[in-house]
């Protein structure tokens, strides 16, 4: 990629992250599972769940979605990072379905 194209999906990819607290944490599809697996570390917890954009930042670049929707934690799921590898940058939810539960979420 040029140059500019990189810096966009820098700046993309930042805007898109997860803002994870403790008052919200406990609303993220898989949580349960982390209170039992854990976080992921590739030296203590390899069997750990790591933080999945079920539509994918890149998706979401490609498709120009605003990175709020990418980023919304309704677009966040605990996975074990070996299932998450896998994954790649699929998409395992469409946009419409996305968008459906950032509507229901409170």
């Amino acid at each position: 990629f040029p140059v500019t194209i990189r810096r966009d999906i820098v700046k993309y990819r930042y805007l898109a992250r997860f803002k994870i607290n403790a008052l919200n944490i406990t609303k993220i599809r898989g949580f349960s599972q982390l209170e039992v697996v854990g976080w992921y570390n590739s030296q203590h917890n390899p069997n750990g769940l790591v933080k999945d954009h079920m539509l994918s930042i890149a998706h979401g670049f490609k498709n120009k979605i605003n990175p709020e929707v990418v980023g919304h934690l309704a677009n966040c799921e605990l996975k074990p990072a070996v299932k998450n590898i896998k994954k790649s940058s699929d998409c395992s939810i469409s946009e419409k379905d996305l968008k459906t539960l950032i509507k229901r979420w409170k």
